[in-house]
């Protein structure tokens, strides 16, 4: 096989990720536990120079490069419960929508930029495919005391027709 084209390729994609949080402490008898899961929506423009072997009946391509996503909407599910230190028990569970961007620490950041890398093989018109992308931004910015800021890790496949 010998190499038949070098490109980028100009796509926008719309993607539902996820991101979980755990939080489980005790202090001075008051036992926390806290579970939030995210499912942000974002328009991704990934910047991925593609390198294409073979012909037009069987073509396999490798695709590597950084990309930008624009935070637009998405919810957060929420669990949290208190028990102990005397206080009474308290539980809360609810869903809301992702607030982006702001000073106070407690909203999502709306850009996020990551590097992805791929392969694929497409017959024909039939196109399958395999990314992986890896956030290079902190989803939230957390408090002083927590180790390890959230970021996006997302493997997706891909299967296409060409028109």
């Amino acid at each position: 096989m010998t190499l038949k084209t070098l490109k980028i390729p100009n796509y926008y994609l719309l993607l539902k990720k996820k991101a979980k949080f755990e939080l489980n402490e005790e202090i001075e008898g008051l036992k926390i536990t806290a579970k939030t899961t995210a499912s942000p929506l974002y328009l991704e423009v990934p910047l991925n120079a593609r390198l294409n072997f073979g012909t037009d009946a069987l073509n396999i391509y490798v695709a590597a490069g950084p990309y930008i996503a624009f935070g637009i909407g998405g919810t957060v599910n929420y669990d949290f419960e208190s028990k102990g230190g005397g206080l009474p028990t308290d539980i809360k569970k609810g869903k809301e929508d992702i607030k982006w961007s702001s000073d106070d620490g407690d909203h999502f950041e709306r850009f996020e930029f990551g590097a992805s890398i791929g392969a694929g093989i497409e017959l024909g018109r039939l196109g399958f495919g395999i990314q992986y992308g890896l956030g290079l931004t902190e989803l939230k910015e957390l408090d002083e005391d927590d180790t390890k800021a959230p970021k996006h890790a997302v493997l997706g496949l891909t299967l296409a027709y060409k028109f």
